[in-house]
């Protein structure tokens, strides 16, 4: 009789712990496993996911630090006139995340994960693209949140190519 729920207070355990594996062994793969970590542990749709869910909650980390990048921008745009043209170039960046390459992610992630895979890369080139508009300026008031969109951006294009890999390498 104390077997069964000793037999019940594993299974219920192990499953999680397995998911944390894959995590782990996922985020390791990652140039920065720290902050793959840190935003899929904050996620309970990452206990029980695969690959491409681990890949999809990175990307929607990546469309919410986005989200607020762009309204840092539209705020400091009204703030500060003299920095007008080169957050406008900004602003157009964050909107091509947004609009195109995020939802191109999201979108393909299952079917046609080469697509997401490009949607990410390019969200890699509109943070950089952003930050050197800057560049001019003797220090940008945006590069801690397109430091942050890059990494996150760069976590999620790994975990996508790990994903693609395990598909062409298995199949």
């Amino acid at each position: 009789m104390l077997l069964f729920p000793y037999a019940l207070a594993v299974l219920t355990i192990v499953p999680p712990l397995i998911s944390c594996d894959l995590i782990s062994e996922t985020c390791d793969q990652t140039p920065n496993d720290r902050l793959c970590v840190k935003i899929l542990r904050k996620d309970n749709r990452s206990l029980d996911a695969d690959v491409a869910g681990l890949a999809l909650v990175t990307v929607e980390a990546v469309r919410d630090k986005a989200n607020s990048t762009l309204q840092s921008i539209k705020e400091l745009k009204r703030s500060n006139l003299t920095l007008a043209n080169a957050l406008m170039e900004c602003q157009e960046n964050y909107y091509v995340i947004l609009r195109i390459d995020v939802p191109k992610a999201v979108g393909s992630m299952r079917e046609n994960p080469r697509l997401a895979e490009h949607g990410m890369a390019d969200a890699v080139i509109e943070a950089q693209g952003c930050e050197a508009s800057l560049n001019k300026l003797e220090q940008s008031p945006l590069a801690d949140v397109n430091a942050a969109v890059y990494d996150l951006s760069v976590v999620a294009l790994s975990i996508i190519r790990i994903m693609l890999h395990r598909l062409y390498t298995v199949n």
